[in-house]
């Protein structure tokens, strides 16, 4: 009988651990949403904002007339500030397989000596 009580308390923990383990797995699933493609796609708009500031602190020049620019995700891979995501050119849509992010269009601003990036448009 005293090796009994060890053989169920054996099977008890295994029960446990394998329970543990499966609902780890069941919850890191990709069968299952988990919110991660707003973050990826926020992650993305990020990016992008960045990069057309980086486009506008590189080219003072273009605030000379007017203290707003606007530029397309797809001007600033073709002018090598953003890496597309295929060799078309395209930057994907993180929450879509089909959509891409090119047509989003983006205020520049410089004002007094400090450039600021608004997405206005998201295509």
């Amino acid at each position: 009988m005293k090796k009994n009580i060890y053989l169920y308390a054996f099977i008890g923990v295994m029960t446990l651990f394998t329970i543990a383990f499966f609902a780890a797995a069941i919850r890191s699933s990709y069968a299952f949403p988990t919110g991660k493609e707003n973050t990826r796609y926020e992650e993305k708009m990020n990016i992008i904002k960045k990069c057309a500031e980086t486009y506008g602190e590189e080219n003072p020049d273009l605030f000379k007339e007017d203290e707003n620019i606007y530029i397309t995700v797809d001007e600033l891979v073709k002018l090598n500030y953003l890496i597309a995501d295929n060799d078309e050119g395209e930057v994907k849509d993180p929450s879509s397989e089909v959509k891409t992010l090119n047509d989003i269009k983006i205020r520049i601003t410089s004002k007094d000596g400090k450039i600021t990036t608004k997405i206005i448009d998201k295509g």
